[in-house]
């Protein structure tokens, strides 16, 4: 149930970060990201809160969420090969 607790916060997250207008992964930014970002985060919550508690479920599901949206904007600054 964990993992499917956090393959839910990871889609969650990414749809939240395409849906930013400072995104750099699309040319123009998904329109419909933030409302399917807030339907992945309802499931990625239920799974957390049955897997680890009440306590542990919310922390688990917030530390997944800052983890996601700080990697995903650092992963778009790696430098790409040139492509031939």
């Amino acid at each position: 149930m964990t993992v499917l607790a956090i393959f839910f916060s990871v889609l969650s997250a990414s749809c939240f970060y395409l849906a930013a207008s400072q995104q750099r992964v699309l040319a123009v930014r998904w329109k419909r990201g933030r409302i399917t970002g807030l339907i992945m985060l309802l499931p990625a919550l239920a799974c957390w809160l049955t897997a680890q508690g009440s306590s542990a479920g919310i922390a688990g599901f917030l530390a997944v969420m800052m983890l996601c949206w700080v990697l995903l904007p650092a992963a778009t600054l790696l430098p790409r090969r040139a492509s031939r």
